[in-house]
């Protein structure tokens, strides 16, 4: 596709992809397909790409955040080596569609883009956020990028990432109470600067809806508000109507348990009680 093709195309009537935030205009100004532009993005037409990504930042302004965004074009920017863009279009969607199974890929992928810029401080505390906000099935994969992260801030340390690995490995194994006694974790010295995150904040700080609550405590999250994601995530835990939005908080307690001590020891220990139908253990350190 040329250039000018988008130009022709782009302001005539056409489909709109991707989600619209609640609330967010529908304009009727975008004709190129997903397909499209994840088949631009892969090619090595320096135009293209550089159009693709225009249509997205420009959806974007309009409130629409595709799923092909984690799924194809932030894959093909990465292998692309276009690092930078990766960074500010992940960034951007994880505040602008901060959900639970959202924020963490998209978190992931701007971890990962300043990584690759060699940004390693910057890249660290991202993945402190994608740490602390991602899915419990995800801690994994967010241990693994924090190593790679701690390894490229801290070169001279060449023991940096056993350590933390094998500090993430026996939290995991851990059987101790919940409210043991434990050195303080690696992770709990990586500091976030949450003011990027402070508009995004304050847009839902007054929201009222059980699933924009929980958007609210993702963010709250992957700014560093532990303590208060856990207040919330209690809350949510004690209004949940339905089996799904237990679920929700459930997990979303458990995350902010993680979150705040940078291991999933207490955060397990709290879980696995409710798995064996005994009183939940209290969350307090």
């Amino acid at each position: 596709m040329r250039l000018s093709q988008w130009i022709i195309g782009f302001y005539a009537a056409g489909l709109i992809f991707g989600t619209a935030a609640r609330g967010a205009s529908l304009p009727a100004i975008i004709t190129i397909t997903p397909a499209e532009i994840t088949a631009d993005l892969r090619s090595s037409d320096p135009d293209n790409i550089k159009a693709a990504i225009t249509a997205i930042r420009d959806a974007m302004g309009h409130g629409h955040i595709a799923d092909a965004l984690w799924k194809n074009w932030l894959p093909a920017l990465m292998r692309g080596n276009r690092f930078q863009d990766a960074a500010d279009l992940s960034f951007t969607a994880a505040l602008a569609r901060p959900a639970t199974g959202t924020i963490g890929p998209l978190l992931s992928f701007h971890a990962r883009a300043l990584l690759g810029l060699h940004h390693a401080k910057e890249a660290l505390a991202a993945a402190r956020s994608y740490y602390n906000v991602c899915d419990f099935s995800a801690t994994a994969d967010a241990v693994q990028i924090a190593a790679e992260c701690l390894a490229e801030a801290y070169p001279e340390d060449l023991e940096i990432v056993r350590r933390f690995k094998a500090e993430q490995s026996a939290a995991g194994d851990s059987t101790s109470s919940p409210g043991a006694t434990t050195q303080p974790a690696m992770l709990a010295a990586v500091a976030i600067d949450d003011q990027p995150y402070s508009a995004a904040l304050k847009h839902l700080q007054s929201t009222t809806r059980f699933r924009d609550r929980v958007a609210y405590g993702n963010l709250l999250l992957a700014a560093g508000h532990a303590q208060e994601a856990e207040a919330l995530f209690r809350h949510l835990y004690q209004l949940a109507d339905t089996q799904d939005n237990l679920a929700i908080a459930t997990e979303g307690l458990a995350r902010s348990l993680r979150a705040e001590d940078g291991t999933i020891a207490r955060a397990n220990a709290w879980l696995l009680a409710l798995r064996q139908g005994s009183q939940a253990p209290d969350t307090q350190p």
